[in-house]
């Protein structure tokens, strides 16, 4: 058996030293080139699979807040959180918050809020936090100044009024920064400006 199969070897890969009785077998040669593996003086195709990674794609609801827009409301709720902690008596928590927007909306959960009802859960959110915002404490919370400013840039940018802004503020307390103010003075401005009318501008 030992000596059929030493002939088969020699048939496939050639003995090397033909007629030489110490003669050892050569080691087949071995090359790979693109697809094909060569063996000796076999070819041998090889077959090359790509693999491509499954793509998991996650959508939010049709219709539905975007991530953006539940940011948005989940900014409000903490800063509504944030600013009833600073007022005595008014201390909601989170989740009071949410669920309250919930039953205003009349879904289960904001995630259910339909995208073209945004501006309206925006808006509850926005006056329940300005209705603390003007509270007495409120200015210790945080991020209350500066809310208070860029509602005033804003307002004046919407009624053109910010040459008033500046003489009103000339005449109050001589002074033309917003910086400058002490935060009751900025309550006060805050107060003149919101009270403004389009007419008046």
């Amino acid at each position: 058996m030992k000596r059929r199969f030493a002939e088969a070897w020699a048939d496939i890969v050639g003995t090397a030293g033909e007629g030489r009785a110490d003669a050892q077998p050569s080691a087949p040669s071995i090359n790979i080139s693109g697809g094909n593996v060569v063996f000796g003086d076999s070819v041998v195709n090889r077959n090359v699979f790509n693999v491509r990674p499954r793509v998991t794609v996650v959508q939010t609801g049709v219709g539905v807040l975007d991530a953006s827009q539940k940011a948005r409301l989940l900014e409000l709720r903490d800063q509504i959180a944030g600013v009833s902690r600073a007022i005595e008596g008014q201390t909601v928590s989170p989740a009071t918050i949410m669920r309250k927007l919930n039953a205003h909306m009349n879904v289960n959960s904001y995630s259910e809020i339909p995208d073209d009802m945004f501006d309206r859960a925006e808006s509850y959110l926005v006056r329940w936090r300005a209705r603390l915002d003007g509270m007495p404490g409120a200015n210790r919370s945080k991020g209350w100044r500066d809310r208070r400013v860029k509602a005033i840039h804003a307002r004046c940018k919407e009624l053109g009024i910010d040459r008033w802004r500046l003489n009103y503020m000339r005449k109050a307390w001589g002074k033309e920064s917003l910086i400058d103010l002490p935060d009751d003075d900025l309550e006060q401005l805050y107060l003149a400006v919101m009270r403004r009318k389009k007419e008046e501008a």
